[in-house]
């Protein structure tokens, strides 16, 4: 039972945030400097026959993130993954 994790490098946003960090369950954005932020994304006690499935979660929930944010002016927002 491991942590599965996708993050994200976000840049060129429009919309000025306040520097620091959200958390909320089983996600964390923070904000930095310069109008960029990470997007940490997971779930807790995958099991390897899980990992594809929730891999694909993961991605859509980041996916709907960015939908949200481009919802809130963010129209040039650029989404980068962190290889970890």
């Amino acid at each position: 039972m491991r942590r599965l994790q996708l993050e994200y490098q976000i840049e060129n946003i429009s919309v000025l945030y306040e520097e620091g960090s959200v958390p909320w369950p089983n996600a964390e954005f923070t904000s930095q400097k310069g109008l960029t932020a990470n997007l940490k994304i997971w779930e807790d006690d995958i099991e390897p026959e899980q990992i594809v499935k929730t891999w694909k979660n993961l991605e859509e929930r980041g996916e709907s993130f960015q939908i949200a944010m481009k919802y809130l002016g963010n129209h040039s927002i650029i989404f980068k993954k962190k290889i970890m």
